[in-house]
């Protein structure tokens, strides 16, 4: 995550902590790793120990996500590889403003 709240890609196999998400009924809790993993680690990792990779879905959880990330590098569950899979042909990103930027 870039300095203004924005998200940015790495390559799959770098080692980076990840968010983690904990699922309980509506309410969504992340949590940080204390390890670095690749992103195929960081999944299996938030799978078995918490419900999965944080995915941000507004400016809230965004500003929430940026607060546990004092480097501003984490792994969180969007994956290129994954979308291209299901069929998407362009890719296009929604990069969250962070309101306190």
């Amino acid at each position: 995550m870039y300095q203004s709240g924005q998200w940015e890609d790495y390559q799959c196999t770098h080692q980076l902590q990840a968010i983690c998400v904990n699922l309980t009924g509506s309410s969504e809790t992340f949590v940080l790793t204390n390890d670095s993993f690749t992103w195929e680690e960081a999944q299996q990792y938030c799978r078995q120990h918490h419900t999965d990779l944080a995915s941000v879905k507004d400016a809230t959880q965004n500003s929430q996500i940026a607060a546990l990330v004092p480097s501003g590098n984490a792994w969180i569950g969007l994956n290129k590889a994954a979308l291209e899979v299901a069929g998407w042909k362009q890719l296009h990103f929604l990069l969250l403003e962070n309101p306190a930027a």
